[in-house]
């Protein structure tokens, strides 16, 4: 870590999650199971191997630019008035465009949304074997 705040970055990333997560239970969008159903067979799939940029990176066809190009409009309006929304394309300047295109270049992200799919399947057939869920 470049500082230490106050909550650590895996708390204050928790924390972001559950607010969004006791809204939606309390605005009766979603019972409790579905929320822990949406991040377990969702999201954190991928997050037990990849962290939030790397999926994003992996979830455009152009990478993290193309990403904050077509979605960071979208989430400025899903959160209005909830939270203030940075300006995301300032932090691909600060080296979150760089770390992204070292990990996986622009002409390997095919190669890596294979390997991503792959990793996916392993977690979901080994689910699949040890829970009753799969």
């Amino acid at each position: 870590m470049k500082r230490e705040i106050d909550g650590f970055v895996v708390n204050r990333l928790q924390g972001a999650l559950l607010i969004e997560a006791f809204k939606l239970l309390q605005n009766g969008v979603a019972a409790p199971e579905d929320i822990d159903r949406a991040i377990c067979d969702g999201l954190g799939m991928r997050w037990s191997f990849m962290g939030p940029f790397e999926t994003i990176h992996l979830n455009a066809p152009g990478g993290v630019s193309d990403y904050v190009t077509r979605f960071a409009g979208m989430y400025q309006t899903m959160f209005e008035g909830d939270t203030k929304i940075s300006d995301w394309s300032s932090a691909l300047d600060q080296g979150l465009t760089s770390y992204l295109d070292a990990l996986h270049p622009q002409d390997s992200l095919p190669e890596a949304h294979r390997a991503r799919d792959l990793k996916l399947m392993e977690l979901l057939r080994a689910r699949r074997a040890g829970d009753s869920r799969g």
